[in-house]
């Protein structure tokens, strides 16, 4: 960099901006949430390529014909305001970290108040014989992307090095006009990083369907060719015919404009929990930073990072600890899924496994210490948003559990509160961009009520998608009242009061003297009133019985079914005041005691569901949804005994 007195800078003001270079994922949360959190503060944003930015996720569907340029823009996702403004096309190439100034490729200089680096990755090439010849290429940007969709139509055998995600992506998306594509990994199977064997054994399956062929634990020795790549020669001596071939080895930081500028550096550029470099006014964020030792190559650590960073420089207290990784998306069309610690070790952590060889699907849990540090999935699994929760926090499994998905592949019966809303609020909804339940729930309650809207406040959807179906879900608009609501719930909280009566330690007295003007004790002294009561109350239970089939009885038309589920609390009201009067609140003892407590017990649940189901349009829909199938399930489990038990209590009255 020239001496500064002798530079031109473009413009002067008594506040020097935050500077961020790099527009990629990670520059752009850190922008919006710089926005965010030190609202009005002048940002300046940075990029070296002749595009304006977009999403790098989606290159492969891109590439794959899938989706439009239009469709991976996300320079609206910038905050429309005067205080950002953006240099795209503008390369970066000097840092003075001493007088806080950069200089762009231009001879443009500018001074920064603070400064972050994302300034990415490029592709790793091995040093491999022919690796400059025509027709050798990488796939990391939009320039790779547009090379590479040239290529396709003419490519009839293409050969992509590296068996990862980005490696598969590829090989999907070039074999898209029947061109034969093999795929060469030096590890033992595909995905090694993310998948045990018998995972990527099962995603091979898939993968050869789709007319690429796999090559696990081989290499390439050499690529030969004159005037344009036509073979490679492997480490076995084999060799292949190609016309193309793609570079998919992995990533290398960007780290020269930091080095340069005497920051740090290993692998990456260093940095502490803040994201500071050695210089406290330059942060690092993305697949550029180095964090004790680790380097991050995907897209929800660099916006974990910029959140934090943009935290940190807005005077909050902010740290980074790491990232949990997490791979979840479809790989040739197979939904695959990986987080936590998932590597294969000889005397590594406790697992269990399930497999369905008919649906192509596979499921291991990893665990420590009975607590769930990784998950390795193929094919659907609806529990996949739960457990990136069960990881984060490494919740414990217990035995039960571990059984249970051994046997059904799953960890969790109780599917119907499998409701996102029910998760803690620091559970991650959007591992992409990093967005907890929490975030999108204050989202919703500051006005947001389409998944579109949420998505542009908090950035949740905005990367692979696909957590928006989760989206739809916390948006959707609140029940309506079921019909009659008020009187079911009055008649449930009756209903309720009664049956609780039975749990007090009281009971209605007998008469002391037979001279008292009302003798309501004759309800248990006299035989015949006993039996009348006891056998109303036989048949309001039974009426209350048929009543229960209603919603199964298509045949039956006549009347609304609102107004029967309104007729059936009115009678379950009327059979918890003949109960009263049939034992005056005695619960009895032997098999009286727990004839009369079942029906206790299926009085007061079928009342917690009536008044669910009354009052469900004010309460959460998740608290609604369980409580509404707890109740109904104890109020199923309770009737059953209920027969048996009054034969036996018929019989015993009229045998003694």
């Amino acid at each position: 960099m020239p001496p500064i007195a002798n530079a031109l800078f473009v413009e002067e003001q008594e506040i020097h901006p935050i500077i961020v270079i790099g527009t990629g994922p990670a520059g752009l949360r850190a922008v919006q949430e710089l926005d965010r959190q030190y609202r009005g503060y002048p940002i300046k944003l940075f990029g070296n390529e002749p595009w304006t930015p977009y999403n790098r996720v989606k290159l492969s569907s891109l590439l794959a014909g899938d989706i439009t340029e239009e469709e991976i823009d996300t320079s609206t996702t910038i905050p429309n305001v005067t205080h950002i403004t953006t240099h795209y096309n503008t390369p970066v190439i000097a840092i003075d970290p001493t007088s806080k100034v950069i200089q762009t490729q231009m001879g443009e200089y500018f001074h920064y108040h603070k400064l972050i680096l994302a300034t990415g990755s490029h592709a790793y090439v091995p040093n491999i014989p022919g690796n400059a010849l025509p027709g050798v290429f990488t796939f990391r940007d939009l320039n790779d992307t547009q090379r590479l969709l040239a290529r396709t139509t003419k490519s009839r055998h293409t050969l992509v090095i590296g068996g990862g995600l980005l490696g598969l992506e590829t090989a999907k998306a070039m074999s898209r006009f029947n061109t034969h594509v093999t795929v060469i990994d030096h590890n033992r199977h595909i995905m090694f990083n993310q998948l045990d064997e018998k995972a990527a054994e099962v995603l091979s399956s898939s993968i050869e369907q789709e007319n690429i062929t796999l090559l696990a634990g081989e290499g390439v020795q050499q690529l030969v060719g004159t005037s344009f790549v036509e073979s490679a020669v492997l480490r076995s001596g084999k060799t292949i015919t190609c016309d193309t071939v793609v570079f998919a080895t992995g990533i290398a930081p960007n780290i020269a404009l930091a080095q340069a500028a005497g920051l740090s550096v290993g692998r990456g550029i260093k940095v502490n929990h803040s994201l500071q470099t050695s210089d406290e006014s330059i942060y690092a964020i993305g697949e550029c930073a180095e964090h004790e030792g680790k380097i991050y190559g995907l897209v929800a650590p660099g916006l974990e990072q910029a959140s934090i960073a943009a935290s940190h420089l807005a005077g909050n207290v902010a740290f980074y600890h790491g990232s949990t990784s997490a791979t979840r998306l479809k790989v040739v069309g197979c939904p695959v899924f990986s987080m936590g610690d998932v590597q294969e070790r000889e005397f590594g952590p406790a697992h269990a496994s399930y497999t369905d060889e008919t649906r192509s699907v596979y499921r291991k849990l990893i665990f420590q210490t009975g607590r769930l540090v990784g998950v390795i999935a193929i094919g659907p699994w609806e529990d996949i948003p739960r457990l990136q929760e069960a990881i984060s926090k490494q919740r414990r499994l217990l035995p039960w559990q571990i059984w249970y998905f051994r046997r059904y592949g799953s960890i969790w019966r109780d599917n119907a509160a499998d409701d996102v809303s029910t998760w803690p609020k620091s559970a991650t909804i959007c591992n992409c961009a990093g967005v907890t339940l929490g975030s999108i729930q204050n989202a919703i309650a500051n006005g947001c009520q389409t998944p579109a809207q949420v998505t542009a406040a908090t950035g949740a959807g905005s990367v692979c998608g696909g957590c928006k179906p989760h989206l739809a879900e916390l948006t959707r608009a609140r029940q309506e009242a079921v019909t009659h609501w008020r009187a079911l719930g009055g008649l449930s909280l009756i209903i309720s009061a009664l049956s609780l009566l039975f749990l007090l330690p009281l009971s209605i007295p007998y008469n002391t003297t037979v001279q008292d003007p009302v003798r309501w004790d004759l309800l248990w002294r006299e035989g015949w009133l006993k039996q009348t009561s006891g056998f109303i109350l036989l048949s309001l239970g039974t009426l209350l019985s048929v009543l229960a089939l209603r919603k199964r009885m298509t045949s039956f038309r006549w009347g609304a079914f609102d107004a029967w589920r309104l007729v059936h609390a009115l009678i379950g009201m009327l059979a918890v005041t003949t109960l009263v009067a049939h034992t005056g609140l005695r619960l009895g003892s032997g098999l009286n005691l727990v004839l009369v407590l079942c029906f206790i017990g299926m009085l007061l649940s079928g009342a917690v569901l009536g008044g669910v189901i009354g009052f469900e349009h004010k309460l959460n829909t998740s608290t609604g949804k369980r409580w509404r199938s707890l109740s109904l399930g104890t109020h199923l489990f309770l009737l059953w005994p209920i027969p048996a038990l009054l034969i036996f209590h018929i019989l015993k009255g009229y045998y003694f």
